[in-house]
């Protein structure tokens, strides 16, 4: 990749090792929301896998994504009506 860089990063105790290209506040935002779902899935329950936890935090992210995109589209919607409004015929 490139301009990529190598970060090493802890979620939930586990070390990993992540090559991006991403500025470094996106990949520490990203290792800090991931890592905060990750440990709220696991205080819920007696005890649960990481392989468990990190499929529950894939779940739970990507039905957020897919509230973001449903929102974005209906913004578009609305903004492409008010376009129509305000062009003269």
């Amino acid at each position: 990749m490139l301009n990529s860089k190598k970060y090493t990063v802890q979620i939930c105790g586990e070390t990993y090792v992540i090559v991006s290209a991403e500025p470094t506040d996106k990949i520490e935002l990203s290792v800090a929301n991931v890592d905060a779902l990750m440990r709220n899935i696991n205080d819920g329950t007696v005890s649960t896998s990481l392989k468990k936890s990190a499929i529950l935090t894939a779940l739970r992210l990507s039905l957020e994504i897919q509230s973001l995109k449903e929102e974005l589209s209906q913004t578009q919607q609305a903004v492409q009506r008010i376009i129509t409004q305000l062009e003269i015929p």
